[in-house]
């Protein structure tokens, strides 16, 4: 609760004690200057008057020592903040450290990572190279061999056939 509002309900409970005592004179008046209709009200209202007196005295302490432990609990809070502070500031520091430790472990990770994908892409290209090569050199060596076998197919069909004339 705010001072300016604990001040405002405390000044407002102060001004209903003061009605109802005012109230309380004004029938113990009446009543001691005879009046029949005063004593009547007044015995009817004197244990309710005296009720509400003692309920607004009790409201009136309460909201003083609410408001007075409120600050007291609010100071304990503080104090208690300041004095955590500095491990909490520690442990923050730490925290972001850490980040930062694992933030560099993963970009060198990743560094690493690509230059591992550079150099497997590399070697793909140097073996599809090497394999086109290879290829090349099986295609032109099958070229050969079959140029050969057609040069002794067509050796032996003239053969036979010379063979076959005589």
């Amino acid at each position: 609760m705010t001072e300016p509002t604990k001040t405002s309900l405390t000044q407002h409970l102060e001004q209903a004690k003061n009605d109802l005592t005012r109230l309380k004179d004004e029938l113990t008046l009446q009543a001691h200057l005879g009046k029949q209709d005063a004593k009547d009200l007044w015995s009817s209202l004197e244990p309710a008057l005296h009720k509400a007196e003692q309920g607004l005295d009790h409201a009136s302490r309460t909201v003083s020592t609410g408001a007075d432990e409120a600050r007291v609990q609010a100071h304990l809070g503080v104090a208690d903040l300041k004095k955590k502070w500095p491990s909490l500031e520690r442990g923050v520091v730490d925290l972001i450290e850490d980040i930062k430790r694992a933030a560099a472990g993963a970009r060198t990770e990743l560094d690493t990572v690509r230059v591992k994908a550079h150099l497997a892409s590399l070697d793909a290209e140097s073996m599809s190279s090497s394999a086109a090569r290879e290829l090349k050199e099986t295609a032109q060596e099958l070229d050969r061999q079959t140029e050969a076998a057609v040069v002794d197919l067509k050796k032996s069909f003239a053969d036979l056939k010379k063979r076959l004339s005589h």
